[in-house]
């Protein structure tokens, strides 16, 4: 019953080319029963000509300022959109 809302990609950062790992940060955004987050920061490795997730490090929830853009592209302030 998850509904997926946003992906916002925070920060992206290559292992050593021996190591052929990769980082990413990122906040998706969800609906269960109520709107939630998940803020996690993610190990990938390549092989074979694909990226696979290996495993993630849970981080604490983004806080957004209220003047801000909103996280779902919709060109509203956080504070009249999500933010509510």
């Amino acid at each position: 019953e998850t509904q997926w809302l946003g992906l916002k990609v925070l920060k992206t950062q290559k292992g050593s080319i021996e190591e052929l790992v990769g980082y990413v940060e990122f906040a998706a955004f969800y609906k269960n029963i109520e709107e939630g987050q998940l803020h996690e920061n993610s190990k990938f490795i390549y092989e074979n000509g694909q990226w696979y997730y290996l495993d993630g490090e849970i981080l604490d929830p983004l806080k957004f300022n209220r003047n801000e853009p909103c996280w779902c592209g919709s060109k509203k302030k956080y504070k009249k959109c999500h933010g509510k």
